[in-house]
């Protein structure tokens, strides 16, 4: 039993693996794995905040499990919700700097990533925990607009629905001296290997454990 779950999107591929490579953190086998050479920046600290997810995009954001709910019961629900949802499609990936920090983010509208992500976030809230008032705190400190804050009592993460936007983190908070730096070193690693199209195949239920690194629990193929 993990302390808290979340569903996220990994890709597959090469993509997979140098991206596994530059975050240090293989969720698939719950290792810590080696950077790959880069000059000029230290890699190891610009990706400490993103690594214990693992490349990701967050499709459920992480929640403690309510009461009386177990890690079966939580894996017999994902795999029911995926053989039920469609898969996802979007014109591909790019890398860029958001809100301070570089990560791959969709070259289209988003619209039918968003009917995902809106889908799981639904189904699988009857398995959350209500949230205590240090974690509802500690999300108020980001100046929620009034449709987050929303958001944020009624499924427990303030940044879903039409406040949803699927990026994958590739490292912490940039400052503006270094973004130009990671670009030039991440651009020719990661770039070649993005997906054009992205689609959204498979969703893989995560599990966060006693320190706080996340694990693949399992992945299903999305079937509806």
């Amino acid at each position: 039993m993990y302390k808290r779950y979340a569903v996220f999107f990994i890709p597959k591929g090469e993509l997979a693996t140098r991206g596994t490579a530059w975050l240090g953190w293989d969720s698939a086998q719950g290792i810590p794995v080696a950077h790959p050479p880069a000059r000029d920046i230290d890699l190891d600290r610009l990706t400490r905040t993103p690594r214990k997810y693992g490349l990701h995009a967050t499709v459920r954001a992480p929640f403690e499990p309510a009461s009386g709910i177990s890690d079966t019961v939580l894996r017999a629900a994902f795999a029911a919700l995926c053989q039920r949802l469609a898969p996802a499609r979007d014109d591909g990936l790019r890398l860029a700097l958001l809100h301070g920090f570089m990560a791959l983010i969709p070259t289209g509208n988003q619209r039918d990533i968003m009917r995902l992500a809106r889908d799981v976030v639904t189904a699988m809230d009857e398995f959350r925990a209500p949230l205590d008032d240090a974690t509802l705190a500690k999300r108020r400190k980001s100046n929620l607009s009034e449709t987050q804050e929303a958001h944020l009592l009624r499924w427990g993460y303030p940044y879903v629905m039409e406040d949803y936007n699927f990026h994958i983190t590739l490292t912490g908070r940039l400052k503006q001296e270094q973004s130009v730096a990671v670009m030039t070193t991440l651009a020719p690693y990661i770039a070649p290997h993005l997906p054009n199209p992205l689609t959204i195949t498979h969703l893989t239920l995560m599990g966060e454990d006693e320190n706080g690194m996340f694990h693949q629990i399992e992945t299903h193929l999305l079937g509806g």
